[in-house]
C-alpha cells in the first residue's frame, strides 16, 4: 500500500461521521484532497491509472441557485478493468423534489428524507475513492456539486484531478461531436440500461474509459500528459 492511500485510510478510520462540526471529518476531508492533487499522475500509462468512475443525481443543474446532490454512485477502475468495488448512497434532502428529477431519477422524497447527511456520505466516499484519480462523463456537472458541497460540509476546495471522458471521446473522430452517454456507449455497443441511476451511469462511464483507453493507446496515447497534448492542437 502506498504511503498516500495508508495515511487516508488511517484518517478514514478515526471520523465517525462528516459533520461539519466535527473537525476530524473536515481534516480528512482536506488531507484526501491535499494528498490527491500531488499524486504524479501525468506520466502513468492510462491503463494503470487507478480511477474512481464516479456520478451524482442532483435536483437540478445550478448549485450556485441551491440545487443540491441527491445521491452518489462510484466504481474503481485498475489496470483499464472494472472492479467489484462500488459506492452508492442517497443524500439527505428535505425540500420537495420536481416531478421531472423525480421521473427522471426514480429519487422519490421518502428516499432522501432518510437518508445520511450530505457531510456524511461525502466522508465515505471519499475514503472509498482513497487517493484515486477521478473520472466523470460531463465532469463540469459533477465538479461543480463537489466544490459547492465540500465547502458547504467542511469549508475545504475540491482540488483533485478530475479527467472528463470526454477528453478521450472528442479524440475519436467518430465521436468528435458526440458528447452525450447513451451515444457513445451505443458506439462501443455498451448496453446503456439504468441510465439516470448514479451508480449505474457510473459504470456506463467506466466502460467508456475503459473503451476509450484502448483506441487511445491504438492512436499513440498512452498518457494523460499525451491526452492533453492532443487536446492543445
Amino acid at each position: 500500500m502506498n504511503p498516500v492511500t495508508q495515511l487516508i485510510r488511517q484518517l478514514s478510520g478515526i471520523v465517525q461521521g462528516g459533520d461539519k462540526n466535527n473537525p476530524a471529518g473536515a481534516a480528512f476531508i482536506k488531507e484526501a484532497e491535499k494528498a490527491a492533487k500531488e499524486k504524479m499522475d501525468l506520466d502513468i500509462p492510462l491503463r494503470a491509472l487507478s480511477g474512481t468512475v464516479f456520478d451524482l443525481e442532483t435536483t437540478g443543474f445550478f448549485p450556485q441557485k441551491q440545487d443540491r446532490i441527491l445521491s452518489i454512485g462510484g466504481v474503481k477502475i485498475k489496470n483499464n478493468e472494472i472492479t467489484d468495488d462500488t459506492f452508492y448512497s442517497f443524500v439527505y434532502y428535505d425540500q420537495p423534489i420536481s416531478e421531472t428529477i423525480r421521473h427522471l431519477t426514480g429519487i422519490q422524497e421518502e428516499d432522501v428524507l432518510n437518508a445520511p447527511a450530505e457531510a456524511d456520505v461525502l466522508t465515505r466516499f471519499f475514503a472509498f475513492a482513497e487517493d484515486d484519480l477521478f473520472i466523470a462523463h460531463h465532469a463540469a456537472h459533477e465538479k461543480g456539486f463537489m466544490q459547492d458541497a465540500l465547502w458547504r460540509s467542511f469549508r475545504a476546495t475540491f482540488q483533485r484531478r478530475l479527467i472528463d471522458t470526454i477528453f478521450l471521446t472528442k479524440l475519436q473522430p467518430d465521436l468528435r461531436d458526440t458528447a452525450e452517454l447513451e451515444a457513445c456507449c451505443r458506439y462501443f455497443n455498451i448496453e446503456p440500461a439504468g441510465r439516470h441511476h448514479a451508480l449505474h451511469d457510473a459504470k456506463l462511464a467506466a466502460e467508456l474509459w475503459i473503451h476509450s483507453v484502448n483506441v487511445m493507446e491504438s492512436m499513440g496515447i498512452h498518457t494523460l500528459k499525451d491526452v492533453y497534448r492532443a487536446l492543445s492542437r
